[in-house]
């Protein structure tokens, strides 16, 4: 292939014009490389070493010059630094000649060009190579979007509309179709070990107990400590909802794992991203309302919610920090918190996803004093943090309630559990039922009866036809 360094003209220039940075060539000159064409092989032949370097420089026989670098070719060891001389086999030239290569200007390597352009639309068609790199495309791109490489981002359109961003800059265009639809947004390209994750507030005593806050950049080995330190100060300067928090806040910021829509185990602050904690690409913030207790991995954080009967209603969340993964010190735990004696309080694991809504007519259904002796095992099944854990007091009676109420109270919450549906699941919990197409041929005798009735406005029409 054309070699794009070799076929640029080289500056008209001396050796000792030259300036002192080092640059790799495309071949070694010496007694046991290929020389110049027009010049037979010599003790002290003139080689053509490439652009900035003139023709006339003499190398002895025994000696290469590789990226900018002198060696003696029968040497085994080159730890010879840019810079370094290259005596002359002249017997009359006792100075020594430093030989150094000057950068190309950058040739592209693949073919992109500009096909048409829509200003209006923001919208760019061109025509590259397959072999282009994602790093050469974002640089070619850099006319157009008018802003370094390094700080818009490229992400891929697929079929469904759903947009991917694309980070590794050595992926060609090969697996890319005809056609293929790019997105460029502003913003801070990923570096080397980094990784973009999306962070969400968790508010569990809210309708809507998710709410996406920000994007943020974390790199691999960044501990939990610093990236608190990091996302508290964007929210101080980008976000309004943020505004009472300041930097003696920092204590009650907690970051955790989020599985879709479950809060999951708590970091802290001594672990590291991609160490101690598995790669993620969302995670949940907590403002606790006092500084964080969770300190040690052997810990577990639970959302428990207290059920009153006599008042047909559920008390807000509140979480329970225990030390041992048993129910005992579950429920004593609870006690400690709620007032309610040891032998009266009875618990049970929510189901679904969290917030783990029920309605307050289903909540007996619930499997209340589990017996087992670890949280592990069945039917809690609590390996992890932030499982819902329902409790009462036994003593309390349940409130008597008649037809009309009973009715009220089903149709309140019906409305009540819809709305939370909608704000934390993908799909509504009801029975699907077919649809039938039917195209004007193959419509049932019945329904054409249908449609005839009601054209004609009477039985008559009907038989008539």
């Amino acid at each position: 292939p054309p070699n794009p360094i070799q076929d640029q003209p080289g500056p008209s220039t001396t050796v000792q014009d030259l300036p002192s940075m080092s640059y790799p060539i495309q071949e070694s000159c010496g007694s046991s490389t290929a020389t110049s064409s027009s010049h037979p092989p010599s003790d002290n032949a003139y080689h053509s070493y490439g652009p900035g370097v003139p023709d006339d420089t003499p190398l002895h026989s025994n000696q290469v010059i590789e990226g900018g670098l002198c060696y003696d070719s029968y040497s085994s060891s080159r730890d010879a630094t840019p810079g370094s001389s290259c005596p002359n086999s002249s017997p009359d030239n006792s100075s020594d000649e430093v030989i150094v290569y000057t950068p190309p200007t950058f040739l592209p390597k693949w073919y992109f060009e500009l096909m048409a352009k829509d200003d209006d639309l923001d919208e760019l068609t061109v025509a590259v190579d397959k072999r282009i790199t994602l790093g050469e495309l974002k640089t070619r791109l850099e006319t157009y979007v008018r802003v370094k490489s390094d700080f818009f981002k490229i992400y891929r359109v697929y079929s469904n509309n759903q947009e991917f961003e694309w980070t590794r800059l050595n992926d060609n265009m090969i697996s890319q179709a005809d056609d293929t639809k790019i997105v460029v947004r502003l913003g801070r390209a990923l570096k080397k070990n980094e990784n973009r994750i999306q962070v969400f507030q968790l508010l569990p005593n809210k309708s809507n107990p998710i709410k996406h806050v920000l994007d943020w950049i974390i790199a691999k080995g960044m501990s939990i400590a610093q990236c608190k330190i990091q996302i508290l100060e964007e929210l101080l300067l980008d976000n309004a909802d943020f505004k009472s928090l300041t930097q003696a806040d920092l204590p009650r910021l907690r970051l955790r794992k989020k599985s879709w829509k479950n809060p999951g185990t708590v970091f802290l602050n001594q672990q590291r991203y991609d160490e101690d904690i598995p790669t993620c690409t969302e995670i949940f913030l907590e403002i606790l309302p006092e500084p964080d207790r969770m300190s040690e991995l052997c810990q577990f954080s639970l959302f428990c919610r207290r059920w009153k009967p006599s008042e047909m209603k559920f008390n807000d969340f509140h979480e329970v920090i225990i030390d041992s993964p048993t129910t005992d010190e579950l429920k004593k735990q609870i006690s400690t918190d709620s007032d309610i004696p040891l032998e009266f309080l009875e618990f049970a694991k929510g189901k679904g996803t969290f917030p783990c809504d029920i309605s307050i007519l289903e909540v007996d259904e619930l499997d209340w004093n589990p017996s087992c002796l670890q949280l592990k095992e069945w039917p809690l099944c609590i390996n992890d943090d932030g499982s819902v854990i329902y409790y009462r007091d036994n003593r309390e009676p349940c409130k008597e309630l008649t037809n009309e109420e009973r009715r009220d109270i089903q149709k309140r919450e019906n409305i009540r559990l819809s709305r939370t549906y909608e704000n934390t699941s993908a799909y509504l919990p009801r029975k699907e039922k077919a649809l039938k197409i039917y195209t004007h041929e193959t419509t049932p005798v019945n329904n054409k009866n249908h449609e005839d009735m009601a054209s004609n406005g009477s039985d008559e029409g009907v038989s008539e036809k």
